[in-house]
């Protein structure tokens, strides 16, 4: 039920305390779906970053990202090491 449709169940005079209370849950019930379409956005990018990672790193396997990007870091920082003149 959305919004309005709820102001249209409780529009008249005598609003009683359940009517007021279904007119609550219909706003809250909107705000939650618009909540959550916006995390499945959020889920979609994420998602899409998450794919184009796997594939600079040549994995097809999610759960091995990080320990993938460590291996990466410790290479980098063993390659400073070696290439510092000091």
């Amino acid at each position: 039920m959305t919004s309005s449709q709820c102001i249209a169940f409780v529009n008249h005079d005598d609003v009683s305390a359940a009517e007021s209370h279904v007119l609550s849950l219909c706003t809250e019930s909107e705000a939650l779906r618009a909540l959550v379409q916006q995390l499945r956005q959020e889920r979609d990018q994420l998602a899409e970053t998450q794919k184009k990672i796997m594939s600079l790193l040549g994995t097809d396997r999610a759960d091995k990202l990080v320990h993938d990007l460590r291996n990466i870091l410790n290479e980098r920082d063993l390659l400073k090491t070696l290439l510092d003149p000091n």
